[in-house]
């Protein structure tokens, strides 16, 4: 229970990992969602939210559930359940990954930011290394030109 000898749990989940090929077109997005609830409260939300998006067979529920077929009336309910007020407030962290961005700051960091550093300069002080990420993404495809083939 909340505030008990055991506290509650996290539990956290991933959508959209491609594994080694982080970087697929077809799905430009990451997310990670964790929520933060003892069972007992798990198990009344979890009956709620069934019952108000009218959501029946299944075992685990996943925001495609909620999504699935563009249901109006269920994005409503798992909308309402994580607003300020709402069921899940203050429990969830949901953090949602531009995957092409998270590849091209990481490249900036490991191709500038020693040789910056080790000149002096701080990448990360005022932004920089994300204004240089966002600038490759913007500039990259039109200076670079298209991809090569690799046939």
């Amino acid at each position: 229970m909340d505030g008990g000898p055991d506290g509650r749990w996290i539990a956290a989940d991933e959508s959209g990992w491609d594994g080694e090929a982080l970087f697929q077109p077809t799905e430009p997005y990451m997310t990670i969602g964790s929520v933060a609830i003892d069972d007992g409260d798990a198990d009344t939300v979890l009956a709620l939210l069934r019952r108000d998006a009218g959501i029946e067979q299944a075992a685990e529920l996943k925001f495609g559930h909620f999504a699935r077929g563009r249901n109006q009336r269920r994005l409503e309910v798992l909308a309402g359940a994580l607003r300020p007020g709402g069921m899940l407030a203050g429990r969830v962290s949901i953090f949602m990954i531009d995957k092409r961005f998270f590849v091209t700051a990481k490249i900036i960091d490991l191709l500038l930011e020693e040789y910056a550093h080790e000149n002096g300069v701080d990448l990360h002080a005022d932004d920089q290394a994300r204004r240089y990420a966002q600038k490759l993404i913007e500039e990259g495809p039109r200076r670079l030109g298209p991809p090569c083939s690799t046939k």
